[in-house]
Order: structure tokens, then sequence, then C-alpha cells
């Protein structure tokens, strides 16, 4: 009881002490400052705590209820979605059975209405749900790619998660010959599949043609084979992944990860490339004609024998980096432009490069044996050590270009135009066709590229000549080897 009365004494002995008759402080007496300053600010700061107090009580009453609010909806939700799920699963199930179903044709109205109804439920169910709706259509094989009786395109199955399916493959580096029927052989045309997880999943030669599948995983997937023309992939995950021999005209992978993906004999025409993640990526045989490769960064990839005829690269004016040590060989890439673009080290050997626009490139250290440069544009282009023997440069514009340490071995330059002797002060000439009226010796530096020039001869012999080299060789060696043994028998039989 006294600690109670403690304060209330000490607030009566505060205001006898400040009694109206002390001195007055700034023309006011004490008893007027606390009167009219300290009472009513005191009063204010109690008010200001019991309505702060007030607030977090409410706050607290009205975050719990939104809690339990959105406790109580999810679990409704849930309850929905599972009621049409079995909704769902027993109508189809009536369907199978009276209307047998799975003989109907995709047009009669049987698949039209199990089409619908399909699409409807998937657009009311959440994840898991569409998991089962999918396992149901594909094991009742209503989804196969040849002859889909319930048509998914413009259904929702994003976020679907197939990675514990029955889909998944054995071995991600599997090879395949694109089978007929192959085991996930599906129709998925036009669906949305943005955020599924899919990898390590078998979809050989199915059909994802418009299908939506941006930021979804397909790490190691194989949909060889597959249609995927018009595709939606950006953002997708496709490291390892398999796509030889699919359609994918006029994709999109804009910043796709494509990194170690295989697109042996793909059909990439006017495809939208726009990734960075291109590194050690396959394309050999590839169809890239009119594929749009703006900002693409092919580091270690393989374009052996690609047709890149009219890609484009880069826009004009932009420098590029993208083509790190890339191989080229063998590839179409007339019409293409690589303006500015760091080339070094990259492997053209005996690809087209006709018509092609080169301006201001780096080529250092790469090879270009027997590459076809007629009519391209290669002003200001580093060729400094670079092989380039045997290049087709009939009617290329050479000025500016830097020929430093690189190997012309039987290069024809009769037909170069605007170019100039000084062009060719720092080259090496060995069995080189140089412009008429310039005055060099074609070989000029022959001297100290015999061991090259040999090398070269060597390659072009195909035939028998290359063997009897092989077998000449041989012999001188094996009777070399008879002359040491018998100098060494007769000297020990000497001693």
């Amino acid at each position: 009881m006294n600690r109670q009365l403690g304060p209330i004494k000490a607030f009566i002995c505060f205001a006898k002490s400040i009694r109206p008759n002390k001195p007055e402080i700034l023309g006011k007496t004490p008893w007027d400052w606390f009167v009219f300053v300290i009472l009513p600010c005191g009063a204010l700061i109690l008010i200001l705590f019991e309505i702060d107090g007030n607030r977090k009580t409410t706050l607290r009453e009205i975050e719990a209820s939104r809690k339990a609010l959105q406790e109580s909806f999810e679990f409704q939700t849930q309850f929905n979605q599972q009621q049409a799920l079995q909704s769902y699963l027993i109508q189809m199930s009536l369907m199978l059975s009276e209307q047998d179903l799975i003989n109907q044709l995709p047009e009669s109205s049987s698949a039209r209405a199990a089409s619908g109804l399909t699409i409807s439920t998937l657009g009311l169910v959440g994840p898991s749900e569409k998991r089962s709706v999918f396992d149901f259509l594909y094991a009742s094989e209503l989804i196969k790619r040849n002859s889909p009786i319930v048509s998914l395109s413009g259904s929702d199955l994003s976020d679907l998660d197939l990675s514990s399916s029955t889909f998944r493959i054995s071995s991600p580096n599997k090879t395949t010959n694109f089978p007929e029927k192959a085991n996930g052989s599906i129709s998925l045309a036009g669906v949305d599949l943005s955020r599924a997880k899919l990898m390590e999943i078998d979809l050989i030669n199915s059909n994802l043609k418009a299908s939506k599948l941006s930021e979804a995983d397909l790490k190691r997937s194989d949909l060889s084979g597959s249609n995927m023309e018009q595709a939606k992939l950006n953002n997708a995950d496709l490291t390892e992944s398999i796509l030889s021999g699919a359609d994918l005209e006029g994709s999109t992978f804009s910043d796709a990860n494509l990194d170690y993906a295989n697109f042996e004999f793909t059909n990439l025409t006017r495809a939208y490339l726009d990734t960075e993640n291109l590194t050690g990526t396959n394309f050999r045989l590839a169809n890239l004609t009119e594929a749009n490769l703006i900002s693409a960064v092919f580091k270690e990839a393989n374009l052996r024998r690609a047709n890149l005829r009219n890609a484009i690269f880069i826009s004009s004016g932009d420098f590029f980096y993208g083509f790190k040590s890339a191989s080229f060989n063998m590839s179409n890439l007339s019409h293409v432009y690589f303006g500015a673009a760091d080339l070094t080290k990259v492997n053209f050997g005996e690809s087209d490069l006709s018509w092609s626009n080169l301006e201001g490139a780096i080529l250092s250290n790469a090879n270009l044996e027997n590459v076809d440069l007629s009519h391209a544009n290669l002003k200001r282009v580093d060729f400094s050590n670079a092989n380039l023997a045997k290049v087709d440069f009939s009617n290329a514009t050479l000025e500016g270009a830097e020929l430093k340490g690189s190997n012309l071995w039987k290069t024809d330059f009769t037909q170069i135009k605007a170019s100039n002797v000084g062009l060719f002060d720092s080259a090496v000439l060995c069995n080189t066709r140089v412009p008429d009226h310039s005055g060099l010796s074609p070989n000029r530096n022959c001297s100290s590229w015999l061991l090259i020039v040999l090398g070269q001869e060597l390659k072009e012999l195909r035939d028998i000549r290359y063997l009897m080299f092989i077998l000449f060789s041989l012999g001188i060696i094996k009777i070399m080897k008879k002359h040491v043994s018998f100098k060494k028998a007769s000297s020990n039989q000497k001693k």
C-alpha cells in the first residue's frame, strides 16, 4: 500500500515546491510552467502511450484474424480442389467405361466433352491435383502424340512436378534414334508448363508445339525428336538436356541455360537464342537459318556443319565477345554478321562465310583453312597467326586487315579488291597466289615454313600415296633398327 502511495506523495511534494510565490522564470512562475506546460505535455504523452498500446493490440487482433481467415481459406480451397479432382476422375471414369472414350475420335462429342472437362478442372486445382490429372490421362493413353483423344491445348499445367514420375530416364547421356513410339511420346501442344519441374524425364518424340515452358526445370531431360515449334523457353534450365532431332523453329530461349545441351540435327530456324549460357553446347548439323543470336555467348560450343545462313549475331555497331574457342567447322555461315566480334581461336575450318560481314573482327589464332570468304567484308580484320591455308578470298575486301604471322599456304589473293601490297608486309608467303603486279614472291617465306608446308602436303594425300609414304617410313625405321642391332652384335663378338 505504501508503495502505491509513493508516486502520489512525490507529486504532492513537487506541487508544494512550486508554490506561486516562488521567483519567476522567463516571466512565468513555476506554478504557471507546471499548470500550462508540464501538466498538458505529461497528459499528452500518457494519451499517446495509451493510443499506441491500443493500436498494437488492434494490429495483433487483426493479424490473428487474418491468419485464421487465410488458414480457413486455404483449407476450403484445398477441400474444393480435392472435390473438383474427385468429381473429374469419376466423370472421366464413366466416360471411359460407358462411352468407350479410349476408342473415340478426337473430333467426337465425347472427346470434346472430355477435353473441356479436363481444361476447366486444371484451371481449378493446384499442382498436386494437376499431377493426379496428368497421371490419369497418361495411364489411360488419352494424350498420345499421334492421336490424342483429350486435347490439352490452352490448359494450365504450370508448376506441375514430374520429377518423380515414370518418365524419368536412366542415363542423361543416352542416345536415341527417335523411335515412333517412345515411352514419353505424348501431346502437350499449347499447354502452359511454366515453372514445371521436368528434370531427367523422357519425352522423346512428344508434341510440345507452342507450349509455354518459361522458367521450367528441364535439366538432363530427353526431348529428342519432339515437335517444339514456337515453344517459349525463356529462363528455362536445359542444362545437359538432349534435344537432338527436335523441331524448335521459331522458339525462344531468352536467358535460358543451355550449357552442355545437345541440339544435334535440331531445327532452330528463326529461333531466338538470346542467352549467355551456351558453354559446351552441341549444335552439330543443326539448322540455325535466320536464327536470332544477338547476345548469345558461345564458349567451347560445337557448331560443326551447322547451317547459320542469314543468322543474326549482333546489331550493327556493337562489340561482342561471344565466340571464345567455339567451333564452326564445316558450317554454313553465308551472309552472317560478325562485325567487331572476338573470334580468337575459333575453328571455322571448311565453312562457308561467303558474303559475310566481319569488319573489325578479331580472328587471331583462328582456324580458317579451306574457308570460303568470297565477297566478304574483311575491313580491319585481325588475322594475326591465323591459319588461312587455301582460303577463297575472291572479291573480298581486305582494307586495313592484319595478316601478321598467318599461314597463307596455297591461298589465292589474285581476285581480292580494295587492298594494297602493304597488306602482305608481315604475312608468311609460301606457295601463295599474290595479286598481279604486286612484285611479291609467292614463296618468300617457304624456307622457314618447310615443316608446315610438308604437313599441308601430307594432309592432302588421302589416297594410296599417303599409305605408301607411311609404309616407306616404317620400312626405313625397320632397316635402321636392324642396322643398329647388327652393329651391337658385331661389337659384342669383338669383345
